[in-house]
Protein backbone atom coordinates (compact mmCIF):
# COMPACT_ATOMS: atom_id res chain seq x y z
CA UNK A 1 0.00 0.00 0.00
CA UNK A 2 1.78 3.44 -1.27
CA UNK A 3 1.27 6.23 0.70
CA UNK A 4 2.26 10.16 0.44
CA UNK A 5 6.07 10.64 0.62
CA UNK A 6 5.04 13.65 3.14
CA UNK A 7 2.85 11.07 5.04
CA UNK A 8 5.93 8.75 5.28
CA UNK A 9 8.13 11.67 6.69
CA UNK A 10 5.95 12.17 8.80
CA UNK A 11 5.61 8.42 10.46
CA UNK A 12 9.61 8.74 10.88
CA UNK A 13 9.56 12.08 12.86
CA UNK A 14 6.72 10.26 14.74
CA UNK A 15 9.31 7.41 15.35
CA UNK A 16 11.81 9.66 15.94
CA UNK A 17 10.42 11.27 18.72
CA UNK A 18 8.24 9.11 20.41
CA UNK A 19 11.38 6.89 21.01
CA UNK A 20 13.53 10.10 22.19
CA UNK A 21 10.64 11.28 24.58
CA UNK A 22 9.18 8.31 25.91
CA UNK A 23 5.81 9.36 25.33
CA UNK A 24 2.73 9.57 22.57
CA UNK A 25 -0.52 11.74 22.41
CA UNK A 26 -4.03 11.54 21.70
CA UNK A 27 -7.21 13.45 22.25
CA UNK A 28 -9.85 12.11 24.18
CA UNK A 29 -12.58 13.08 26.47
CA UNK A 30 -15.04 11.72 28.83
CA UNK A 31 -17.11 9.85 25.80
CA UNK A 32 -13.91 8.79 24.06
CA UNK A 33 -10.97 9.24 21.84
CA UNK A 34 -10.43 10.92 18.21
CA UNK A 35 -11.07 8.69 15.38
CA UNK A 36 -12.09 8.88 11.70
CA UNK A 37 -12.61 6.00 9.26
CA UNK A 38 -9.50 4.62 7.62
CA UNK A 39 -8.04 6.44 3.91
CA UNK A 40 -6.39 3.03 3.32
CA UNK A 41 -7.55 0.27 5.08
CA UNK A 42 -10.57 -1.87 4.16
CA UNK A 43 -12.27 -4.41 6.62
CA UNK A 44 -13.24 -7.84 5.43
CA UNK A 45 -16.47 -6.44 4.89
CA UNK A 46 -15.15 -4.29 2.50
CA UNK A 47 -16.03 -1.24 4.73
CA UNK A 48 -13.51 1.52 6.02
CA UNK A 49 -11.53 0.75 9.30
CA UNK A 50 -11.48 1.94 12.13
CA UNK A 51 -8.26 5.04 12.48
CA UNK A 52 -7.34 6.24 16.14
CA UNK A 53 -5.40 9.30 15.75
CA UNK A 54 -1.83 9.35 17.59
CA UNK A 55 0.97 12.47 17.48
CA UNK A 56 4.37 12.28 18.41
CA UNK A 57 3.74 16.03 20.15
CA UNK A 58 1.23 17.92 22.30
CA UNK A 59 1.13 20.82 19.85
CA UNK A 60 0.99 18.33 16.81
CA UNK A 61 -2.39 17.01 18.81
CA UNK A 62 -3.41 20.64 19.84
CA UNK A 63 -4.13 21.49 16.68
CA UNK A 64 -7.06 19.58 16.25
CA UNK A 65 -8.65 20.17 19.23
CA UNK A 66 -8.74 23.54 18.17
CA UNK A 67 -10.69 22.21 14.93
CA UNK A 68 -12.40 19.46 14.40
CA UNK A 69 -12.30 17.70 18.21
CA UNK A 70 -12.98 20.97 20.11
CA UNK A 71 -14.10 19.44 22.94
CA UNK A 72 -10.96 16.80 22.96
CA UNK A 73 -7.75 17.25 24.86
CA UNK A 74 -4.93 16.15 24.67
CA UNK A 75 -4.00 13.23 26.37
CA UNK A 76 0.26 11.83 27.11
CA UNK A 77 0.21 8.34 26.59
CA UNK A 78 3.44 6.87 28.21
CA UNK A 79 5.40 5.26 25.41
CA UNK A 80 5.16 1.32 27.22
CA UNK A 81 1.45 1.78 27.90
CA UNK A 82 1.27 3.01 24.12
CA UNK A 83 2.86 -0.19 22.89
CA UNK A 84 2.12 -3.07 24.58
CA UNK A 85 -1.97 -1.95 25.51
CA UNK A 86 -3.23 0.89 23.39
CA UNK A 87 -1.55 -0.72 20.38
CA UNK A 88 -2.22 -4.64 21.14
CA UNK A 89 -5.63 -3.41 22.15
CA UNK A 90 -6.23 -1.77 18.31
CA UNK A 91 -4.76 -4.77 16.75
CA UNK A 92 -7.04 -6.90 18.50
CA UNK A 93 -9.96 -4.55 18.09
CA UNK A 94 -9.18 -4.18 14.00
CA UNK A 95 -8.06 -0.59 14.40
CA UNK A 96 -5.48 1.62 12.11
CA UNK A 97 -3.29 3.72 14.12
CA UNK A 98 -2.82 7.05 12.40
CA UNK A 99 0.14 9.21 13.31
CA UNK A 100 0.76 12.89 13.17
CA UNK A 101 -1.82 13.97 10.71
CA UNK A 102 -1.82 17.75 10.25
CA UNK A 103 -4.40 20.38 9.88
CA UNK A 104 -5.01 18.83 6.24
CA UNK A 105 -5.07 15.59 6.85
CA UNK A 106 -1.95 14.55 5.66
CA UNK A 107 -0.31 11.51 8.37
CA UNK A 108 0.86 8.29 7.90
CA UNK A 109 -1.48 5.13 8.14
CA UNK A 110 -0.72 1.81 9.93
CA UNK A 111 -1.70 -1.51 11.68
CA UNK A 112 -1.27 -0.99 15.24
CA UNK A 113 1.61 -4.25 15.23
CA UNK A 114 3.72 -2.86 12.16
CA UNK A 115 3.80 0.20 14.55
CA UNK A 116 5.01 -1.39 17.80
CA UNK A 117 7.69 -3.47 15.83
CA UNK A 118 9.12 0.09 14.02
CA UNK A 119 9.51 1.33 17.95
CA UNK A 120 10.62 -1.79 19.52
CA UNK A 121 13.57 -1.95 16.41
CA UNK A 122 14.50 2.31 16.67
CA UNK A 123 14.56 1.46 20.89
CA UNK A 124 16.77 -1.14 20.16
CA UNK A 125 19.16 0.62 17.60
CA UNK A 126 19.13 4.02 19.78
CA UNK A 127 19.81 1.46 22.88
CA UNK A 128 16.92 2.53 25.06
CA UNK A 129 15.15 0.72 26.75
CA UNK A 130 11.49 0.53 28.16
CA UNK A 131 9.90 -1.55 31.14
CA UNK A 132 6.77 -3.41 29.93
CA UNK A 133 4.49 -5.02 32.06
CA UNK A 134 3.34 -8.24 30.43
CA UNK A 135 6.85 -8.80 28.63
CA UNK A 136 10.05 -9.87 30.04
CA UNK A 137 11.99 -7.15 27.76
CA UNK A 138 11.77 -5.56 24.54
CA UNK A 139 13.53 -8.39 22.91
CA UNK A 140 10.53 -10.74 23.80
CA UNK A 141 7.92 -8.33 22.81
CA UNK A 142 9.66 -8.22 19.92
CA UNK A 143 9.51 -11.77 18.79
CA UNK A 144 6.09 -12.18 20.05
CA UNK A 145 5.06 -9.09 17.84
CA UNK A 146 7.01 -10.21 14.83
CA UNK A 147 5.16 -13.66 14.84
CA UNK A 148 1.74 -12.46 14.97
CA UNK A 149 2.40 -10.33 11.76
CA UNK A 150 4.30 -13.47 9.75
CA UNK A 151 1.26 -15.85 10.99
Amino acid sequence: MQQDPIAKKKYQEFLKTVVKKGKVYSLGNDEGIASAESFLFRTEQDEAAGMIFFWSEKRLAEVHSKAEWGDYEPQEIPLATFLENVCIGLETDGYITAVNFDANLIGYEVRPLELVLECLIKLRKEEKTLTFARYEDAMSFEKIVRQHLTA
